[in-house]
């Protein structure tokens, strides 16, 4: 059964007769793809285009598949930084291929490769991006409704309706400038600064009781910037931000704040 839904592939392949082979498999498959020469231009593209799966020959001119994986995974501003890399090459002893996912690269493919091979990795890649759409539109969807939760708050003080009022008020007026921190420590790449910030008001989301914006907070502070992807960096911030301008402007209402 072929991909239902494309993935948006790059490869890189210096052979003519190889990237004959492997345009007429994409195409079978129903993958976009983008097919490039050398490992230079495979970096030039991966700056500027988004890709789910770059397929990376190892032996290249002008700069190997060894050398631009490199660059392109020790970059952490390149949007592909976290898009796996599957090797192309006709060494596939076990030193060499130890050496070649130390450079990051995810799978290796021994050449010559066939239709069978690349579709293995494809439908494997293909799942993967499947699972993370689904777990984004599990994680936010813009048409729910964000309630708050004030048990907690009520709690801790006693009940008292102004101390809460003004604890609320706090809560509304410092949110945008914590939103606004946030997204400066990630235009700014400054990840230690979101850690911090999403630790700190992760503490204050608590009092409102709002738990998916408590877990997306959770899920920043803990993440793996050794390997970042910063769309999801992004997803992620985008969906604190937006839950938390449903919740500061139903507070405003029923507080008259």
């Amino acid at each position: 059964m072929e991909n239902t839904e494309p993935l948006n592939i790059l490869i890189a392949e210096d052979s003519t007769f190889n990237q004959l082979v492997i345009e007429r498999i994409m195409q079978e498959l129903n993958n976009n793809y983008t097919i490039v020469e050398n490992g230079q231009l495979a970096i030039d593209k991966s700056i500027i285009n988004k890709y789910d799966l770059i397929l990376m020959d190892i032996e290249m001119p002008v700069l190997n598949g060894s050398d631009a994986t490199k660059l392109i995974k020790s970059d952490v501003n390149n949007m592909n930084h976290s898009t796996p890399v599957i090797g192309f090459t006709s060494h596939i002893s076990p030193a060499k291929q130890k050496e070649f996912l130390e450079l990051g690269m995810e799978d290796i493919i021994s050449k010559p490769f066939n239709r069978e091979s690349i579709k293995v990795v494809c439908d494997k890649y293909l799942t993967r991006k499947q699972s993370k759409t689904s777990q984004k539109n599990n994680t936010f969807n813009e048409n729910k409704i964000i309630e708050y939760n004030l048990s907690y708050l009520e709690e801790f003080t006693g009940g008292d309706k102004t101390f809460i009022k003004e604890m609320l008020s706090y809560f509304v007026v410092n949110t945008p400038m914590v939103l606004q921190n946030m997204e400066n420590a990630i235009n700014q790449s400054n990840w230690e600064e979101l850690k911090f910030l999403a630790h700190k008001y992760s503490s204050e989301i608590s009092f409102v009781g709002v738990q998916s914006i408590a877990k997306n907070l959770d899920d920043i502070e803990n993440y793996s910037f050794e390997n970042i992807n910063i769309a999801e960096i992004k997803d992620l911030f985008k969906n604190v931000s937006d839950e938390c301008h449903q919740v500061t402007d139903k507070i405003k209402i029923d507080y008259n704040l």
